[in-house]
Protein backbone atom coordinates (compact mmCIF):
# COMPACT_ATOMS: atom_id res chain seq x y z
CA UNK A 1 0.00 0.00 0.00
CA UNK A 2 1.26 3.48 -0.87
CA UNK A 3 0.24 6.68 0.89
CA UNK A 4 -0.96 9.30 -1.58
CA UNK A 5 -1.54 12.97 -0.78
CA UNK A 6 -4.72 14.86 -1.61
CA UNK A 7 -2.74 16.89 -4.13
CA UNK A 8 -1.60 13.74 -5.92
CA UNK A 9 -5.16 12.40 -6.05
CA UNK A 10 -6.41 15.70 -7.47
CA UNK A 11 -3.64 15.69 -10.09
CA UNK A 12 -4.46 12.11 -11.16
CA UNK A 13 -8.17 12.93 -11.44
CA UNK A 14 -7.48 16.09 -13.44
CA UNK A 15 -5.39 14.00 -15.85
CA UNK A 16 -8.20 11.47 -16.29
CA UNK A 17 -10.75 14.22 -16.86
CA UNK A 18 -8.51 15.74 -19.52
CA UNK A 19 -7.74 12.41 -21.23
CA UNK A 20 -11.40 11.34 -21.33
CA UNK A 21 -13.05 14.75 -21.63
CA UNK A 22 -15.68 13.75 -24.19
CA UNK A 23 -16.71 10.67 -22.19
CA UNK A 24 -17.47 12.83 -19.15
CA UNK A 25 -19.74 15.23 -21.08
CA UNK A 26 -22.71 12.92 -20.55
CA UNK A 27 -22.27 12.67 -16.76
CA UNK A 28 -25.29 14.16 -14.95
CA UNK A 29 -24.07 13.76 -11.36
CA UNK A 30 -21.23 12.18 -9.39
CA UNK A 31 -21.69 9.63 -6.57
CA UNK A 32 -19.16 9.62 -3.75
CA UNK A 33 -19.02 6.66 -1.37
CA UNK A 34 -18.42 7.45 2.29
CA UNK A 35 -15.77 4.75 2.62
CA UNK A 36 -12.92 6.81 1.20
CA UNK A 37 -14.46 8.08 -2.01
CA UNK A 38 -15.77 11.47 -0.96
CA UNK A 39 -12.65 13.50 -1.70
CA UNK A 40 -12.10 12.07 -5.21
CA UNK A 41 -15.82 12.46 -5.95
CA UNK A 42 -15.74 16.07 -4.79
CA UNK A 43 -12.78 16.82 -7.07
CA UNK A 44 -14.58 15.21 -10.03
CA UNK A 45 -17.93 16.92 -9.37
CA UNK A 46 -16.24 20.30 -8.97
CA UNK A 47 -14.20 19.90 -12.17
CA UNK A 48 -17.27 18.77 -14.15
CA UNK A 49 -19.57 21.31 -12.47
CA UNK A 50 -22.02 18.53 -11.64
CA UNK A 51 -23.95 17.78 -8.43
CA UNK A 52 -22.36 15.46 -5.86
CA UNK A 53 -24.50 12.73 -4.32
CA UNK A 54 -23.12 11.01 -1.24
CA UNK A 55 -23.73 7.31 -0.58
CA UNK A 56 -23.30 6.15 3.01
CA UNK A 57 -22.72 2.46 3.73
CA UNK A 58 -23.28 1.14 7.25
CA UNK A 59 -21.72 -1.93 8.89
CA UNK A 60 -24.49 -4.14 7.50
CA UNK A 61 -23.61 -2.93 3.97
CA UNK A 62 -26.90 -1.03 3.66
CA UNK A 63 -26.65 1.98 1.36
CA UNK A 64 -28.20 5.37 2.09
CA UNK A 65 -28.07 8.47 -0.11
CA UNK A 66 -27.97 12.08 1.06
CA UNK A 67 -30.85 13.04 -1.23
CA UNK A 68 -34.00 11.29 -2.33
CA UNK A 69 -33.98 12.34 -5.97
Amino acid sequence: MKEVSYGEVAKIIEGLLTDFETAFEEVEFVVGVSRGGLFPAMVVSTALVRPLVVAYINKQDEVYFDRAE
